[in-house]
């Protein structure tokens, strides 16, 4: 299974090891990893104001911080310092651009220049493990059209060195918009990882020939803005995605959206997510490798869902693949059409055989067309607008897509097994439990109680599943990032 990127990357994709057990009472889980997307990991950062940085890339990925501040400068008090990071069996490189390379042709964003320079000039540091070189790349543009691209290798040097660049052919003529690129290895170039230990430190970049710098260079390095970024834990996403509280049940739901080319993005890009792991195996082409174990042969997918659409043939969709030995040996697709409010959806599945492990994908946009300009397929302009919200995404043999599940430590339901009128008990006043949810073994939710149903000063309550027929059920509570599931049986 692969997916086409309709963006540049520098770097490869970064291979996550993924290990999942959960467990519960009397019940060997299979269920999707925070499939409640109630966990996030915030991450924080600066870039240098009017760049971005291959920190901004990883905001699909990971929480790695790669292209930081230095007051290991030349001038003035800072400089950026790129490092080729290896995590796992993967190097992610780093990069600072004030623009996107993106495609085949010319790139986007960048910055005005009223003059056409002769070269370019920087002071730099660069170490590397083995033969390797740090890279500087600029592009020029007019009237968006690229007039010319010019690439310079920066050879090994421990102490601050001047590097002057010549741009050979000269420029025909004056352009309007420069891009300027640095690289911690000439292999980023190539969407290539890097090597592991490669580290330019670069400062002062100027235009030669130029009788003023232009005004948003920032060739120093002194001026830095903070960003961040929020990432569902366990979870591989591609932007633009979000977190938002407009959810079905708990505080956050997952939110993918299309949107249209920006300064980072060349194309449209559909929002993307999965809880597998990405390999980079071309330009603009990843392979999801991966998952946790899963063996059923009868199941559902179960979840609520909302999708607005702009494009009146585009669809929501979730993608299921099914792997034995590390092969796919099945797959299931569902496209999910518009729903203004949040929509509970039970799409249930056969498979000719158990299969060993499952990855779940996710995309706000499932119409693609292949563009020749740039070799690759792009999500349509027509779709741009579409958004997915997705909350309590889950297997039906095992209902409780949650962070953790863990022994009922702190609730006491009982009785147990009962005729349907439980009484949940708890360690403390119940206003430390948000939420109360009950579903069936097919991952629908049966009963449900709100914070404000509550007693604050009753450390107990009881639960009428009289209206439901005898089996097992799944009592869902919710204390702050925590979850506690109690199985109880209605006879």
């Amino acid at each position: 299974m692969t997916k086409n990127y309709s963006f540049i990357k520098f770097s490869s994709s970064l291979v996550m090891a993924l290990a999942f057990t959960l467990t519960s009472v009397n019940t060997k889980a299979q269920s999707i990893p925070n499939g409640d997307f109630e966990s996030w990991t915030t991450t924080n950062w600066i870039d240098p104001t009017y760049f971005q940085t291959s920190n901004d890339q990883q905001k699909n990925q990971i929480t790695t911080i790669n292209a930081t501040r230095t007051t290991d400068a030349f001038h003035g008090t800072y400089a950026i310092k790129l490092s080729c990071v290896q995590v796992g069996p993967d190097t992610i490189g780093a990069y600072v651009v004030d623009g996107n390379p993106g495609g085949n042709g010319a790139p986007s964003g960048g910055i005005p220049i009223s003059q056409a320079p002769t070269g370019i000039s920087l002071h730099y540091k660069f170490s590397c493990t083995s033969a390797d070189t740090g890279a500087c790349i600029v592009w020029f543009k007019v009237h968006d059209s690229l007039l010319a691209v010019y690439l310079f290798k920066l050879d090994s040097t421990s102490t601050y060195t001047l590097f002057n660049g010549t741009f050979t052919p000269a420029l025909s003529m004056t352009p309007d918009t420069v891009v300027f690129a640095l690289a911690s290895s000439t292999r980023i170039v190539n969407n290539g990882g890097g090597i592991p230990g490669s580290v330019l430190i670069a400062d002062s970049v100027n235009f030669l020939g130029l009788s003023s710098q232009p005004a948003q260079l920032n060739g120093d390095f002194e001026n830095w803005l903070p960003d961040s970024n929020v990432m569902p834990n366990q979870w591989e996403t591609s932007m633009p995605y979000a977190r938002t509280t407009d959810a079905a049940s708990g505080n956050y739901a997952l939110e993918l959206m299309t949107m249209g080319p920006n300064q980072h993005n060349n194309n449209t890009q559909s929002g993307y997510a999965d809880d597998g792991m990405n390999v980079q195996i071309g330009p603009h082409r990843d392979s999801t490798i991966g998952g946790y174990p899963y063996s059923q042969i009868n199941d559902s997918i179960v979840f609520d869902y909302k999708y607005t659409n702009t494009a009146i043939t585009d669809s929501a969709q979730i993608n299921i693949t099914f792997k034995k030995s590390s092969s796919i040996v099945n797959g299931r697709n569902w496209k999910l059409g518009p729903a203004a409010a949040y929509t509970h959806m039970s799409l249930p599945f056969t498979l000719g055989s158990a299969p060993d492990s499952v990855l779940v994908q996710l995309e706000s946009s499932s119409i693609s067309v292949f563009d020749t300009a740039q070799g690759f397929y792009v999500t349509p302009d027509s779709c741009i607008g579409a958004d997915f919200k997705i909350d309590h995404l889950h297997f039906g043999s095992y209902p409780l897509g949650v962070k953790q599940i863990t022994e009922p430590k702190g609730v006491t339901v009982y009785p147990n097994p009962s005729n349907g009128r439980f009484t949940v008990e708890l360690n403390g006043k119940s206003n430390g439990i948000a939420m109360v949810e009950v579903y069936n073994v097919l991952g629908e939710k049966v009963y449900g109680l709100e914070k404000s149903q509550l007693s604050f000063f009753n450390p107990q309550f009881n639960l009428d599943l009289t209206a439901q027929p005898a089996g097992i059920y799944f009592v869902k509570t919710y204390s702050g990032n925590s979850v506690t599931v109690t199985k109880v049986i209605k006879q």
